[in-house]
């Protein structure tokens, strides 16, 4: 047994983001039998960290302090690493990041993009870096969601609204008005689960060409729920779309609105994809 400590870097609002992250490796570690504590915007000099947030912690003014500091981490990227820049975000210190992974005990990512980046890059030996495909874990069903009743919403989207999903949404938005719901920053968290309530199906929308994987955790959230996604995401390397119904923006109007597959199905097909499962082959 190993005293870790989950800390995410970040703002309130990205925590909230991130939750999924943050408590399926919570739940999980504990399952294994860790002593698991989370942490937010602060790290345990006396445990294990795995850093959700890298990115943030790297670009900060306090950073020197933090490598001097010589605290054990892992970093858990959940972000879109290219070997220059996170999310292709303008002005990234490439130097801080690269201290920061070099420095550290190793990379945890539920990506292979970001795993054959890091490998390109040799910044750290390759059996630093561990793949941990994301899953199904129980504490993600959420009691607040509520499937057993009438649903007068086709489909709901939650997330960033960036990139071609803005048009999207305008699109779909102007077909069928408050039949589909998109919850951004201006919606208030807890109101995901009254929408999902509502809604015959999820979507999960590509935001554009800067696009190489999936966001599994709202995949998993949804799955775990029972409900069926529909998704126009074509970029698929870890296969986290295989439990969705895949097609084309154009084509998804027309989903919408036809009957809904067995929910019983979805939940008997997710509970094989264990993220307990995954996690016991992580060398921590």
């Amino acid at each position: 047994m190993k005293r870790i400590t989950i800390a995410h870097i970040g703002s309130n609002e990205w925590f909230n983001y991130k939750e999924e992250i943050i408590f399926g490796l919570y739940h999980s570690l504990r399952f294994l039998g860790h002593e698991v504590q989370i942490r937010h915007n602060q790290l345990d000099e006396s445990s294990i960290n795995i850093i959700i947030g890298g990115d943030w912690l790297s670009q900060d003014s306090n950073f020197e302090q933090f490598i001097k500091n010589k605290i054990k981490y892992y970093i858990f990227e959940v972000e879109n690493f290219d070997g220059s820049t996170i999310n292709n975000r303008e002005g990234f210190n490439l130097k801080n990041y690269s201290k920061m992974i070099e420095m550290s005990l190793g990379v945890i990512t539920p990506y292979l993009f970001n795993v054959n980046t890091l490998n390109q890059l040799q910044i750290i030996d390759s059996e630093k870096i561990q793949y941990l495909k994301w899953g199904f874990f129980e504490e993600c069903i959420d009691p607040n969601i509520v499937r057993n009743q009438n649903r007068n919403v086709f489909g709901t989207f939650f997330g960033l609204l960036k990139g071609e999903r803005l048009e999207k949404a305008k699109i779909l938005q102007a077909q069928f008005t408050n039949k589909v719901k998109f919850l951004g920053r201006e919606q208030p968290h807890a109101y995901r689960a009254a929408a999902l309530s509502s809604s015959h199906y999820a979507l999960s929308l590509a935001y554009g060409a800067g696009e190489k994987f999936v966001n599994p955790f709202r995949l998993y959230y949804l799955f775990a729920n029972g409900i069926n996604v529909i998704s126009d995401n074509t970029l698929d390397e870890d296969n986290y779309l295989e439990l969705t119904i895949n097609t084309s923006f154009e084509k998804i109007p027309a989903g919408l609105v036809k009957p809904v597959p067995s929910e019983a199905h979805l939940m008997e097909k997710v509970t094989t994809h264990r993220l307990k499962e995954n996690l016991k082959k992580i060398i921590i």
